[in-house]
């Protein structure tokens, strides 16, 4: 970028075009930070994405010094970078090593002195922020902050449209009651794994769980109080997976799915886990209510054209579950 006059700047074509050739959100920061990044010679460049249901912003991509590592979440209310974002107004310091957020602290471990965050912004909607760290510098001159807003200006379009849509396919995978992934994440899930052919020499299962006599949950506290057993036993289905190679989803009604990989075919260990599930406490609304659940069982194999095949012989395994008289796991 040249600073041939106050208000003129002359960027690289290669990023202009790599810029218009991005195909969703994650090239589209990628490119803005590795371009800034060379663009303005800074030490360190990162850029944030909101996250409402955290209340804080996420480290989408980042060039340079490592001091926030990428996906670390930032509360709005105790950093440097969160000020920014609720005031919606670029602010500089050059004294981070004596600040008291948290982003600024970590910033100063690193070796970092100042830092400068620019928010992103459309219609009036602020969406995430740019933020860009340095070893020295005192003050910015006013050549210095157009040519950064500008930029910032400028690449604020490409970044919200992809932000937007992203928004709206998470949506659309996402169950609104429990904030699991829903059905059709499921299905668009899993049919990578036959695409990518990652069934040959892998063990997924398929666990489709369904809580016994909820219909009588509903009867006897009414169906808010259901949909309160719903979140929680989602809650619960997802502390008990984490970390574990697996991913959870609600079918639908009170059927949920997870689809979990083993490195090793231990089928042991997928009952284990399992068998945490058919007894459950769940604490809800001052009521200590003990719930339990049908679970079939079947391993997704590369004979499967499709999941809806391995969903069958699940739901075949939840049907003689079931007949055996619920609390109970069956795996075929």
């Amino acid at each position: 970028m040249t600073r041939s006059s106050q208000d003129h700047i002359t960027l690289p074509i290669a990023f202009i075009k790599q810029l218009n050739e991005a195909a969703d959100l994650q090239q589209t920061l990628t490119c803005v930070a590795s371009w800034c990044y060379r663009i303005l010679n800074v030490p360190r460049v990162s850029i944030t994405l909101y996250e409402q249901s955290l209340h804080a912003l996420n480290v989408f991509t980042l060039a340079g010094n490592q001091a926030i590592q990428l996906g670390c979440h930032l509360p709005i209310d105790t950093t440097f970078v969160g000020k920014v974002f609720k005031q919606q107004h670029a602010e500089f310091t050059s004294t981070i090593n004596q600040e008291h957020y948290q982003d600024c602290k970590l910033l100063a471990q690193k070796g970092l002195t100042a830092c400068y965050d620019v928010p992103l912004a459309k219609e009036h909607f602020c969406y995430g922020t740019i933020n860009l760290g340095f070893e020295q510098k005192e003050q910015f001159t006013k050549l210095d902050t157009n040519i950064i807003h500008t930029f910032a200006e400028l690449v604020s379009s490409y970044i919200y449209m992809h932000y937007k849509y992203q928004q709206e396919y998470d949506l659309a995978r996402t169950d609104s009651l429990t904030k699991l992934a829903n059905r059709r994440a499921l299905f668009e899930d899993t049919s990578l794994l036959y695409k990518n052919n990652k069934l040959a020499h892998s063990h997924y299962y398929l666990l489709l769980i369904d809580i016994d006599f909820f219909k009588s949950i509903n009867d006897k506290f009414g169906h808010d109080f259901g949909d309160e057993v719903l979140r929680h036993f989602a809650t619960r289905l997802t502390e008990l997976f984490s970390g574990k190679n697996a991913h959870c989803y609600r079918l639908g009604g009170e059927e949920f799915v997870v689809c979990f990989y083993e490195e090793n075919e231990d089928k042991q260990h997928v009952n284990t886990l399992a068998n945490a599930l058919i007894n459950c406490q769940l604490q809800i609304e001052g009521t200590q209510l003990h719930i339990t659940s049908s679970i079939g069982i079947t391993e997704i194999n590369s004979k499967d054209t499709s999941l809806s095949l391995a969903l069958s012989r699940a739901d075949q395994a939840l049907y003689q579950a079931k007949n055996q008289g619920r609390q109970t796991i069956v795996t075929i």
